[in-house]
């Protein structure tokens, strides 16, 4: 039963100003720079089917928690920092992201260029916004694979393992040097594919 913020006073009690009614307490933000949690989980569907893009195994997820959700051969906690920590030489047999939707993102963003540039396949789920921004475009312009997921993606929530309602987002899933036909196949029902490149040049 919910506590009303005041009572009715009795006729013969003095009057007395109302006490003001506490500040909101923020909620916790999963797409947002301001976050009070940068830790949400990517759903285990998208997991899946990265498998299948990267041959059975996810090598390398750099931006995870120690349970390693991806279950992937190696992986990086927040305490390892994957924005300093070598990826090498896991990543050239696939790396997965979903890095935290803040202020780092740009940081992240110019990471992926580094490895994928080295030939390392990457799969980067990211929110589908900031497109004026130049480094967006450098990033999708290098991409051989873009899909925009439909509707929201519900993050688990690492402390319940239960979905979390709140993304603010739109998001998209960036695919650098994977085989497209088997993007294309793996994620069939995920949301719209575009800008397939098969070899860097030429749609396919």
């Amino acid at each position: 039963m919910s506590t009303p913020n005041h009572v009715r006073l009795a006729k013969s009690a003095p009057p007395t100003a109302p006490s003001a009614s506490p500040a909101p307490v923020a909620a916790p933000n999963m797409a947002d720079k301001k976050a009070l949690s940068v830790l949400w989980q990517t759903p285990e569907r998208f997991f899946v089917a990265a498998r299948t893009v990267f041959g059975g195994e996810i090598a390398l997820d750099p931006a995870t928690s120690a349970d390693n959700p991806a279950k992937a051969r190696r992986f990086f906690t927040p305490a390892d920092d994957g924005l300093k920590t070598d990826w090498l030489p896991d990543a050239k047999q696939g790396v997965w992201l979903n890095p935290p939707f803040g202020k780092d993102m740009k940081l992240w963003l110019a990471r992926v260029l580094l490895y994928s540039r080295q030939g390392c396949p990457v799969l980067a789920l990211l929110p589908a916004n900031r497109f004026e921004q130049g480094y967006i475009h450098e990033f999708l312009g290098e991409a051989n694979t873009v899909l925009f997921v439909r509707k929201r993606v519900s993050f688990i929530d690492p402390a319940t393992k239960t979905p979390a309602k709140g993304n603010i987002y739109p998001s998209m899933l960036v695919g650098m040097g994977v085989d497209p036909m088997l993007f294309k196949s793996a994620f069939d029902g995920f949301g719209l594919r575009l800008a397939v490149r098969s070899d860097g040049n030429q749609p396919g």
